[in-house]
């Protein structure tokens, strides 16, 4: 991914990562504005050794908060065509994609009060907006762990291994909480009748007053869910590498990477950066105010 592409798309953490590899201060301020941290991952905020009464009391808490859609995805156009101006060159070729999936998908992203009531703790730098504004600050090793607690604490089958720092997902069939694949992000954020429009809908550079903004406040997109561009880049499972243009089903990303896709631009980003198919990636152990995540489930 070029220099140019990364500063355009995600000023917020770039920015700051330049400054720092420099040997800048870290306290200017737009780092104080974002928030970038190198996440301080810590697996004993994910404990599920619960007792039968409290997960029982768990599960209930996270039912009540718990919004869904059941989406069917089916084959689709993914990324760009060299006709589209407003695309970078990281959005293309244009591309099938292959897919047969049913899934349940959070219509809201995971909000402070979740991520709290499942983990006891609250990493965001907008705390201040409420519990009711997307959880923000998480790190992608954050966001695994927390689905996997969250599984457990539904009495599901986690989809993650956890090994010497190296996480897994053994079983794509694996009907436990997990991070939607960058394919699926890109299917439930287009339109059903294929409009990529996404101003309507998003808190962006023109409308967020510089801050995170309760979840669902905005109109849905088609498939009943909100947010999908704008208020926080989400996480997806992901490692980052360019298109090759082939047809796929189902993927699931390259098996090695350096870099975890994020997808659907910030509260910061502008019109020309919360598209469908805006990509950008970043180290899985950090994460920025700018930054948060939704879960799907595989039903069938």
């Amino acid at each position: 991914m070029s220099i140019i592409h990364r500063f355009r798309v995600l000023p917020c953490v770039f920015t700051l990562q330049l400054l720092t590899a420099f040997g800048c201060q870290s306290d200017n301020q737009l780092g104080e504005n974002t928030g970038l941290v190198f996440s301080d991952y810590d697996a004993s905020q994910f404990n599920t050794d619960w007792s039968e009464g409290y997960r029982s009391q768990l599960k209930s808490r996270i039912i009540e908060q718990l919004s869904t859609v059941r989406v069917l995805t089916d084959t689709f156009v993914m990324g760009c065509t060299d006709k589209d101006l407003s695309c970078f060159q990281i959005e293309r070729p244009e591309h099938k994609v292959e897919m047969d999936t049913q899934l349940n998908v959070m219509s809201v992203e995971v909000t402070q009060r979740l991520y709290q009531t499942v983990t006891g703790k609250n990493p965001s730098l907008f705390n201040r907006c409420g519990l009711d504004c997307p959880v923000e600050r998480v790190s992608w090793f954050d966001a695994v762990a927390f689905a996997n607690a969250m599984s457990i604490a539904l009495e599901l089958k986690p989809c993650y291994l956890f090994s010497e720092g190296v996480v897994s997902w053994p079983d794509p069939l694996c009907k436990g909480w997990r991070l939607p694949t960058e394919a699926e992000w890109e299917y439930l954020a287009s339109e059903k009748n294929g409009s990529r429009s996404t101003v309507q809908g998003s808190w962006f550079s023109d409308n967020s007053q510089g801050q995170t903004h309760p979840v669902a406040q905005q109109k849905p997109n088609a498939y009943g869910i909100h947010d999908m561009t704008g208020n926080v880049w989400e996480w997806t499972w992901d490692w980052i590498a360019e298109y090759d243009g082939h047809i796929t089903r189902n993927p699931r990303g390259p098996q090695f990477g350096i870099q975890k896709v994020i997808r659907g631009g910030c509260w910061l980003s502008n019109e020309r950066n919360i598209r469908p198919t805006v990509r950008d990636a970043i180290e899985p152990d950090m994460g920025a105010g700018t930054l948060g995540f939704r879960l799907v489930q595989l039903v069938k």
